[in-house]
């Protein structure tokens, strides 16, 4: 994940944000992770889930009167295992009404049984946890998403999908469904159950079924873009009901 400070903090922000790192203590391993390693050995082990630290980063940014929460985020083109990198701007705001803002990235890695909208959801998590790690000078854990201590023996320079067992994956290619609830993502900027829900209306809206053709879902993608001004009121104007069941 790259980092850049967008602006200067105040004094204000600059003494409350000291104070807080001060007091943030290290967080606890609410967390358990069990897997067999290539060479055969297992590792079992405890780590901090990103959700706890959230937790905790929260209650020691309020104690102090600190606010932390992402402001907007868009999309580029990825490299390797990442079809596309997300780009976050977080705000660090002081109850004096003292601001910085600071731009993070972090890759969108879909693969088996993690679609493109739970890859991009994923992304989303995993930066805002490191974001707070960086901020509160947080000591790292050993979690199994900390990448020095994931199990890469496997991958190989050059090889975007890497290698198991001698063969080669095939990179999956998000179908016109994941696109589409990753289009109504970056659009309303919604996730979860609110999601899948403006999804269902959409596709109700766009005559979109779980049997659509791929040619059908992409011009839906491309008809739901038009509406990120207005999105709300453009979904409200359809019926409501089970038409787009296909889109969860």
């Amino acid at each position: 994940m790259a980092n850049e400070t967008l602006d200067r903090p105040g004094v204000e922000l600059a003494k409350a944000l000291a104070k807080a790192q001060d007091e943030m203590k290290p967080v606890g391993k609410d967390g358990r992770s069990y897997f067999k390693m290539k060479n055969g050995n297992t590792v079992d082990y405890k780590y901090a889930s990103t959700e706890h630290l959230i937790i905790k980063a929260k209650e020691c940014l309020h104690s102090n009167g600190l606010s932390f929460y992402r402001e907007h985020y868009s999309f580029s083109d990825g490299v390797g295992d990442a079809p596309c990198i997300i780009s976050v701007v977080f705000a660090l705001r002081h109850e004096s009404g003292e601001c910085v803002r600071m731009n993070a990235q972090w890759p969108v890695v879909p693969g088996p049984g993690r679609p493109m909208d739970k890859a991009t959801g994923a992304a989303l998590t995993s930066c805002l946890g490191y974001a707070l790690r960086d901020v509160l000078l947080i000591p790292r854990s050993d979690e199994p998403e900390t990448m020095d201590c994931r199990d890469d023996g496997g991958y190989e320079p050059g090889h975007s999908s890497g290698q198991h067992n001698g063969r080669r994956e095939v990179p999956k290619v998000p179908t016109g469904r994941e696109l589409f609830q990753s289009a109504a993502m970056d659009t309303t900027g919604l996730m979860g159950n609110d999601l899948n829900a403006f999804c269902r209306d959409a596709c109700t809206r766009l005559g979109i079924t779980g049997k659509s053709t791929a040619e059908q879902w992409a011009a839906a993608t491309e008809e739901l873009k038009t509406h990120a001004g207005d999105w709300r009121a453009w979904v409200s104007n359809g019926t409501a009901g089970d038409g787009g069941e296909g889109a969860e």
